[in-house]
């Protein structure tokens, strides 16, 4: 059944369309039928005679093409020496490379992140643990937080529901996601909010939802398997080596004519004659020239490891060192897609934080100097109420550190060990009454706790705190919230809001003077205000020596992201990706659909350009805009519908560590270290072996041509 059909439909027709139960789910012996009829729920890699066509890649050139007419030749006029030197170059160069690729091949599948194996099922009114390749449409599913969506699916229960759809809008916010029915026509799936889909994570809360797709049925699927249809094309390198085969067999079949035509003339036999013709035009062709390409293809390969870049394919080292266009997502390769708090405001105080993404390590400075954030009054307080108000949590596997939850509460709880490592969550002794969670109508959240006295914790976007708080903790005193502090507190928040900072507000209220039964009722008027956290996706560190490299390479950098235009703009001006106003355009979606393709390469050309709010189809368009104006671009991409744009350009660079498993397969490249710096690397590198391959061929040719 199409997604279109499924979301404009009632929770009674979805349960009618798939004959099963949102209570009961469906009969394990029904469940056993519709496996056998829609087969298994896994996406399959389209293999098109995987092995096969890696080995007869290696032949894919003019010249051993012609090296193995050749072959031919020499064979039918039994020179068997000749077919036996010429088959053992072209078996030598095909060995080497596919050996290469075969190696990049098994590399991938290490890394490919597999779907979850197992999931919550209701069948027959029992709910059980299911491996997730055995669900079938019908099939009733629980999720929770943490959980990964196995298919897609008709949300009938919900409860505070929050999801994260990275690798479908590119972006890590978690969106809101409840069990209802939306009007309309050709809804984009991120605004699809009362459907799951395969791939996404639930962040927060749990719900029930009917399962409506499988397999290559998803939209996972859908676009895995349209991805795989797309045609390969061809690389500078390939194009010019075809120029080059077409010359070089002109070339060779006109000495042989024109020898044999001499020879007629002296009186040589055909047989004599043909063979002369033969080891001249032969003798034209650069036969070492093919197995020379391969070995220095390979050992580039194996440099860019080093680099943390994996080349897919030989031929993908020389195309990256001839790209003149970098496209690149912001979220995860200009950033680290780890939410970091980096500013607070405390006592009508700016603080700022050092340190990015989940490590507790980092400083405390008020303007450049670095302070003990100990002697700094009711900075505990403020991350006593921010780790307290939170849902989130902190796993370490390995060493590396997740955010289990919201990634804005997870921002809180890093800056909260930053300031006392050793007390992470403030809670001992504490004990958790009640909570009121945060909605987007409320725009804020309260939990109320007990321990020496009872406080009503609060956070919640500035604007509607400012007017909940009657009072304000300045140093040791609690003083009346007044117009003046009010204003000041406003000033600083639009300052930090147009530095495309999150900011989130803080205050309590002591209830010990309030009857047990209004707890809730009152648990947010009255508070006292404390301070506010500002936080943001910082770039990577490295990443403004980066974009520098580019510009003295002469590579132009365009950022194409799905996140709002005065975010994209701020982290492109950390990076010096654009300068100051007037130098710089920033076009949204909605934009680009009004320009031609004309207008849109223009705009690229003549300055620097940020996309922003750009949907995946949109990014398709900038990629084909770019190559069929004859420019060699380098896109990356990390979502399900990267995999398009990622195979039309001419270096698809998937993130091997956010990457979904579909844009790896549609990637000439992986960063396995998701860090733009990574690609800049490997661009010097194959810009080194293409200029190295450009000599070698010169010297072969100037070689042949004296012999």
């Amino acid at each position: 059944m199409d997604t279109i059909e499924v979301y404009a439909c009632s929770p009674e027709e979805i349960v009618s369309k798939f004959q099963t139960s949102q209570i009961v789910g469906l009969s394990q012996a029904e469940a056993q039928l519709r496996l056998k009829e829609y087969g298994k729920n896994k996406i399959k890699r389209k293999q098109n005679w995987r092995w096969a066509k890696l080995i007869l890649g290696q032949f894919n050139d003019a010249l051993v093409w012609i090296l193995l007419v050749a072959a031919g030749l020499a064979f039918i006029f039994q020179q068997y020496r000749d077919v036996t030197i010429i088959l053992i170059i072209v078996g030598v160069n095909a060995i080497i490379g596919f050996l290469q690729e075969f190696k990049a091949e098994k590399i991938l599948d290490s890394i490919k992140k597999l779907t979850t194996d197992q999931t919550q099922v209701i069948r027959d009114s029992k709910k059980q643990e299911v491996d997730a390749r055995f669900i079938v449409p019908g099939d009733l599913i629980f999720l929770a937080a943490g959980d990964r969506v196995p298919a897609d699916g008709y949300i009938v229960e919900s409860y505070d529901l929050k999801v994260n759809s990275f690798i479908f809008t590119g972006e890590s916010s978690p969106e809101k996601k409840s069990a209802k029915v939306i009007e309309g026509k050709n809804v984009p799936i991120a605004d699809i909010d009362n459907m799951f889909f395969m791939g996404e994570t639930v962040v927060t809360g749990e719900g029930k939802f009917i399962v409506t797709g499988t397999g290559i049925d998803t939209e996972l699927g859908k676009i895995a398997h349209l991805t795989g249809e797309m045609q390969e094309i061809l690389t500078p390198m390939q194009k010019q080596m075809r120029k080059l085969g077409r010359s070089v067999t002109i070339f060779a079949v006109l000495v042989g004519l024109s020898v044999m035509i001499v020879g007629y003339y002296l009186g040589l036999s055909l047989y004599h004659n043909f063979i002369f013709a033969l080891a001249l035009a032969v003798s034209v062709v650069p036969e070492g020239l093919p197995a020379a390409i391969s070995v220095a293809l390979s050992l580039g390969m194996k440099r860019l490891l080093k680099y943390n870049v994996l080349a897919k394919k030989l031929n993908a080292v020389e195309t990256l060192g001839s790209v003149s266009i970098i496209c690149t997502d912001k979220t995860g390769t200009i950033t680290k897609n780890e939410l970091t708090v980096t500013q607070v405001v405390i006592n009508n105080q700016e603080v700022e934080l050092s340190g990015t993404g989940y490590s507790s390590e980092g400083h405390f400075l008020i303007g450049s100097k670095i302070v003990n954030p100990s002697e700094i009054k009711n900075l505990e307080l403020l991350f006593r109420i921010g780790t307290l108000c939170n849902d989130a949590g902190i796993v370490s596997k390995d060493g590396v550190r997740t955010i289990v939850g919201d990634p804005t509460e997870g921002a809180i709880i890093v800056a909260g060990e930053k300031y006392n490592p050793k007390e992470r969550y403030y809670e001992i002794g504490e004990t958790k009454i009640t909570e009121n969670p945060f909605s987007s109508e409320r725009m804020r959240m309260s939990v109320i706790y007990k321990n020496s006295e009872t406080l009503s914790l609060v956070k919640g976007s500035p604007d509607v705190m400012i007017e909940l708080c009657d009072f304000i903790k300045i140093n040791d005193e609690i003083v009346p919230f007044d117009k003046e502090d009010k204003d000041e507190i406003k000033k600083m928040y639009n300052n930090m809001s147009a530095q495309a900072l999150r900011v989130l507000a803080f205050a309590y209220r002591n209830l010990e003077d309030v009857d047990k039964n209004k707890y809730l009722e009152e648990s947010e008027k009255s508070m006292t205000w404390v301070g506010m956290m500002a936080m943001i996706d910082p770039p990577r560190q490295d990443v403004k020596k980066a974009i520098s490299e580019c510009r003295s390479l002469g590579i132009k950098v365009v950022m194409i992201t799905g996140d709002y235009e005065i975010t994209a703009s701020a982290i492109a001006k950390k990076i010096n990706l654009i300068g100051e106003a007037g130098s710089y355009e920033v076009i949204s979606g909605k934009i680009l659909n009004e320009l031609s393709d004309n207008e849109i390469y223009k705009k690229i050309i003549q300055k620097d350009v940020i996309f922003a709010r750009i949907a995946p189809e949109q990014k398709l368009r900038i990629a084909t805009i770019l190559k069929n104006n004859k420019q060699i671009i380098a896109m990356t991409g990390d979502g399900v519908n990267d995999a398009p744009a990622l195979k039309k350009a001419d270096v698809g660079v998937a993130m091997g560590i956010i990457g979904t498993d579909v844009s790896k397969e549609a990637s000439d490249m992986i960063l396995l270290d998701d860090n733009f710096s990574s690609i800049v690397q490997g661009i010097k590198e194959g810009r080194t072996i293409y200029g190295n391959l450009k000599k070698f061929v010169h010297y072969v040719f100037t070689s042949n041509a004296s012999e």
